[in-house]
């Protein structure tokens, strides 16, 4: 598109603050703003607000309102300011980057209403405005915003609209009544802000903007996969505006952020578990109702969101604060709060189409089970049509762990459902490493396909496994690595070594904790084997349903996978689809190869460095598939996609964690260690009612030995070994109590 090159900010063309793009402040204060002058119909009022930015976990950065001081919420209308007071902040306060125009609850005039327009990731040199009026570059430099007026009657039948397909940018967003817009006055054409005309408006209408419906009084709550129980809230002296809110009440009635905090922070005070408060979060409707209005109505960022401000409540809480204290008194000593990584929704498309096919066929449902499934018979069907830029393939390994009878049979059906229709060659689970070998075909996709796995793990570990069975862990790190080049099988009496092009072999396995945690064993993670696996390991065990149907396969799975196999006829002639990477998404890979890399260098734990050595190769692999599946005729990896990623294989990283802390033991002491740990944790070990001393250590913060051996039904022998190895670890400290010397344990003070 055409960009007119106005004057420099700060030239002699006029006098102004440097308000483009914000990274400094050092430009002279005058008495009005040059870059942003075409903002004058609006400048004067309340609606904008400074901001900083924020690094996030994922590497993505927050617009965090914030005067320099102190955050403000754009929500509340004390804290917006004029646009000159604004770009005053900006300019006086070091660590503020740019300006937001609030957009919440509608910016009218003489009967029109203010629209934001924003375009991301636009290609300059094609882009062309859909509608005629003010425009800038976005902060940066990589988007447009666009600011129009529309008629008010027309602006009440929509509401905020995101994630618009048009032309030559990513997607585009509609501002309407609700959240802020960064403006940055880097202007590229000379229009003011104008009204749009009626096929302007119709433009707009066309990119199917969501409806402004006169919603129920409460959204619905979603499943909760975490567990909880309900909480009794009238049980508890709640105060009038906490009363308020749980009755629907909204601005200006309460501020539901102020008072929702204040109820979390009572409830954890009044001895409540955190995942009960999160279930009833969920439940009660004007709660869940509070956390989709800050997530755009995104059920899944919404629960994201709730499960972060409630961890941040417990954090304040006097609960909270006195487990900072423990080492003062290790009766204080609370269960430690582990940080939740969850796993991401379904990706939009196929993946979700499928998921949503599988889980309707679903005796249990397993969401997670089912995504990974999907995942991997995407990864699958791929096979060695399509490669990366350095030359491999998009072959991954997953195994997914869950309690018996919880609902893993329908994942791997649809797993190999999918696997068949993309033309993979299905096997079970191989005999020996030479047998794995004698299975792999060229160009199109081994996929093994096993239930039961730990069986497989456990004949390759076994100390007394033959050559043939150790040669499967062999095989399986090397063809890990081995489709981006020709791979040389062994020579047969008599016959010569075969050449496999470019073996994609993929490997989906099920199978439950305490199998797999006497299958694996550390070596996996110290050769590396477990590093490449993505794990999604759930102990969720949802209710049972009655099923009367197959599953029956979306006709977007089949068209897509139909198209993804005509990437063979790529492979032949051009030696494969290479897939492409766009800027922004290339960025957030450099930030996650950072993270990655600090995270498995900064951690004690031998197992969580080993995952990091190959988290960003699972991650790369994983947005080849989601762009491979977006569009197989010329792939490209987006921020989207490598966002995505990204999760799926941080929460992975969570669940082997959790996984090898629970069940993973490489002999019957340590198991044994494990389980005495886990009850001294949950606290439940009771004293006999008719022996005094044991109530007396109990009352004291003590576990007798004797109450905990009983629970524990082991025999003194392999109790004793137990004790000594948790004592060996430093983990628990165990003394005498009261006149007759009785035994008793504890966990270790932190001094």
């Amino acid at each position: 598109m055409d960009i007119e090159e106005k004057p420099p900010t700060g030239s002699d063309s006029g006098d102004g603050y440097e308000a483009t793009s914000m990274q400094g402040h050092d430009s002279a204060e005058t008495d009005s703003p040059q870059s942003l002058a075409d903002l004058y119909e609006v400048a004067e009022q309340p609606i904008f607000v400074p901001y900083k930015l924020v690094p996030k976990k994922n590497g993505k950065t927050d617009k965090v309102p914030n005067n320099g001081q102190h955050n403000l919420r754009y929500t509340e209308p004390s804290h917006r300011m004029p646009l000159v007071d604004a770009l005053k902040r900006v300019n006086e306060w070091r660590g503020l980057h740019g300006i937001g125009l609030v957009f919440e609850g509608g910016i009218i005039r003489d009967g029109f209403q203010l629209v934001g327009l924003d375009y991301d990731d636009v290609d300059f040199d094609h882009f062309h405005l859909p509608v005629a009026s003010y425009a800038e570059r976005s902060p940066s430099l990589k988007g447009i915003h666009q600011l129009a007026w529309v008629p008010t009657a027309w602006a009440a039948q929509y509401r905020y609209t995101g994630n618009i397909q048009i032309a030559d940018c990513h997607h585009a967003e509609v501002y309407l009544a609700s959240r802020f817009l960064t403006t940055s006055g880097d202007r590229i054409n000379d229009l003011p802000i104008k009204r749009l005309t009626s096929d302007e408006l119709l433009i707009l209408e066309s990119w199917k903007l969501n409806p402004f419906e006169k919603a129920p009084a409460f959204a619905a709550a979603p499943e909760i996969p975490d567990g909880g129980s309900l909480i009794d809230l009238t049980r508890f002296a709640l105060s009038p505006t906490q009363k308020q809110l749980l009755g629907g009440a909204k601005r200006p009635e309460i501020d539901r952020s102020t008072v929702s905090h204040g109820l979390w922070i009572k409830l954890f005070d009044e001895g409540c578990k955190r995942e009960d408060i999160l279930y009833t979060t969920i439940k009660a409707p004007a709660l869940w109702q509070y956390c989709l209005d800050h997530r755009n109505d995104d059920p899944g960022k919404a629960l994201e969101f709730a499960k972060e401000e409630i961890n941040r409540a417990y954090g304040i809480s006097q609960s909270g604060m006195r487990a900072k204290l423990v080492g003062f008194n290790p009766t204080w000593k609370p269960a430690e709060p582990k940080e939740i990584i969850t796993f991401p929704a379904p990706y939009p498309g196929p993946m979700a189409d499928a998921v949503a096919a599988g889980l309707e066929a679903a005796h249990k449902r397993q969401p997670e089970l089912t995504t990974m499934g999907v995942l991997s018979s995407m990864a699958a069907s791929c096979g060695s049509f399509y490669r990366q830029q350095n030359g491999s393939r998009l072959n991954l390994y997953f195994l997914g762990i869950a309690k018996t009878g919880t609902g893993k049979d329908v994942p791997l059906r649809l797993a190999k459902q999918i696997g068949r229709l993309g033309n993979a060659k299905l096997i079970g689970a191989p005999g020996s490493g030479q047998g794995l070998e004698d299975a792999l075909v060229s160009n199109i996709a081994t996929y093994c396909a096993v239930d039961e796995i730990a069986h497989f793990f456990s004949a390759m570990n076994d100390a007394k496994a033959s050559n043939y069975e150790r040669a499967n862990g062999r095989k399986l790190l090397e063809l890990f690595s081995a489709s981006g080049d020709e791979y040389e099988t062994r020579a047969l009496a008599g016959k010569e070594a075969r050449i496999v092009q470019n073996p994609a072999f993929n490997l989906i396995g099920f199978t439950t904790p305490e199998k797999l945690g006497t299958a694996f064993n550390p070596d996996d993670f110290a050769d590396g084997l477990a590093g490449r696996i993505l794990f999604v390991f759930t102990n969720n065990n949802p209710p049972a349903r009655r099923v009367r149907k197959p599953i029956e396969l979306p006709v977007s799975v089949k068209r897509t996978a139909m198209q993804v196999e005509n990437g063979l006829v790529y492979l032949q002639s051009m030696g494969g689809i290479v897939i492409n990477i766009s800027d922004d998404a290339e960025g957030m890979l450099d930030v996650l190869l950072a993270e990655f890399d600090r995270r498995g260098r900064a951690v004690d734990s031998p197992w969580e460095s080993a995952l990091c050595v190959r988290s960003l190769e699972k991650v790369e692999r994983i947005a080849g598939v989601l762009a491979v599946w977006d569009n197989p005729a010329k792939p490209v990896i987006s921020l989207g996609h490598v966002e995505w990623a990204a999760q799926f294989v941080r929460a992975s990283n969570a669940a082997v964690l959790s996984f090898v802390e629970e069940f993973m033991h490489s002999g019957d002491e340590q198991k044994n260690a494990a389980a005495l740990m886990g009850m001294l944790l949950d606290g439940k070990t009771k004293p006999k009612p008719d022996r005094k001393g044991e109530i007396a250590a109990s009352d004291a913060g003590w576990v007798p030995r004797s109450a905990l051996m009983r629970r524990s039904d082991l025999c003194k022998k392999d109790f004793d070994a137990a004790i000594a190895y948790l004592m060996a670890r430093d983990e628990i400290e165990s003394g005498l109590f009261g006149d007759k010397r009785m035994q008793v344990v504890g966990l270790k003070s932190d001094d």
